[in-house]
């Protein structure tokens, strides 16, 4: 986010700030949130793909699973991305999911626990709900280039994931 804001392609809601009552109730609610997936994700996935796959075969097969997870509430829901083509928003949750999996499994591996990845989780969450501008707000075409489904905003996740996964040492065992 902070890149996107500081190239002007991110904007943060007119009214953001940080309202203690949202961080007492809604990172919580966050974290739950988090924890749920995470636990799945990188407690469970990680720990069975892992010692058979190496890192990166397993932080992408998370990627993939994480985002067909997210499909239903997309396509069947107007929760998420619901102003874009269809087409867009599931593909750009799903390089989203599988570049920002290698992320969270740096931390999960890293820290040998599940806990780093739900903060992070939690964490960017809160902040895409709670400061950045929803992207019904965005003109067209505009919203192809902004936000957490924009160009520059995937292709930096997908620069973390190539320098997580050009630097990992970690193979399988």
């Amino acid at each position: 986010f902070a890149a996107n804001l500081a190239l002007g392609l991110t904007q943060l809601k007119p009214n953001a700030r940080l309202n203690t009552g949202e961080v007492i109730v809604g990172f919580p609610v966050m974290l739950v949130l988090s924890f749920g997936e995470e636990l799945m994700w990188r407690g469970y996935l990680y720990t069975q793909l892992r010692r058979r796959l190496g890192f990166n075969l397993t932080a992408l097969i998370i990627g993939v699973v994480w985002a067909l997870w997210h499909y239903p509430v997309i396509i069947h829901t107007r929760f998420l991305y619901a102003d874009l083509a269809p087409a867009h928003a599931l593909s750009a949750l799903t390089i989203m999911t599988c570049t920002s999996s290698f992320v969270a499994c740096w931390l999960r591996e890293r820290s040998d626990s599940v806990w780093p990845p739900i903060v992070w989780h939690a964490a960017l969450n809160y902040a895409s709900f709670t400061f950045v501008i929803p992207e019904a707000d965005v003109d067209e075409p505009s919203r192809y280039f902004r936000l957490d489904t924009g160009v520059l905003f995937l292709a930096l996740y997908a620069l973390s994931a190539l320098v997580i996964a050009s630097r990992t040492r970690w193979r399988r065992g």
